[in-house]
């Protein structure tokens, strides 16, 4: 028989909705939205929501956020709680597999290691730790060109010193760009 097309989502796309890397760091959210609009249409079969009980819905998140098969029935819940249908629209969607990019425990493990007063790093120590953290926990081994290039958008904004909160929010940002960047195979 024939493979659904829902189900070559879970590994990467077929060509619709894909978007190339300086295209992700350019403007990740209308990246993420058009990538992962078009696997929620295949998933939803052009419903426009997605029973939280369909098996290709779990395994693309878990195969493409952070979130553990323990913590996903919970986000689930949280994300189709308010909506009429207890379904999954495309803003759920979009937001379940882009706010779990990266385990913040992770980020904040990770800081914690690079910090000698657990308020700030330094930009390179920071530069360091996303490294350790794009190899290790995102599973992502760019060339070197690439990856300096990558960490120069997300960490636009860094002083000398990085604040945790900065810190964070730049896993996060990181977790969501490697992760599309996989799922589109770059």
């Amino acid at each position: 028989g024939s493979v659904p097309a829902a189900a070559t989502h879970a590994a990467g796309p077929a060509g619709h909705g894909a978007v190339d890397l300086e295209v992700i760091l350019i403007d990740l959210e209308g990246a993420e939205r058009e990538v992962y609009k078009a696997v929620h249409d295949d998933l939803s079969k052009g419903s426009g929501s997605v029973q939280i009980d369909n098996a290709l819905l779990k395994d693309f998140i878990l195969t493409n956020t952070a979130l553990s098969a323990e913590d996903y029935d919970t986000e689930l819940l949280k994300m189709v709680s308010s909506s009429e249908t207890f379904s999954l629209d495309l803003d759920g969607f979009v937001q379940m597999v882009t706010e779990n990019g990266i385990a913040e425990n992770d980020a904040l493990q990770q800081f914690i290691s690079l910090s000698a007063d657990g308020t700030e790093i330094t930009a390179e120590d920071c530069r360091s730790g996303l490294l350790n953290l794009l190899q290790q926990r995102l599973n992502t081994n760019w060339p070197t060109a690439t990856t300096e290039h990558v960490f120069d958008v997300v960490m636009s904004d860094a002083a000398l010193s990085i604040s945790m909160e900065q810190w964070t929010g730049y896993c996060k940002r990181l977790g969501r760009i490697a992760r599309l960047a996989r799922y589109q195979k770059l």
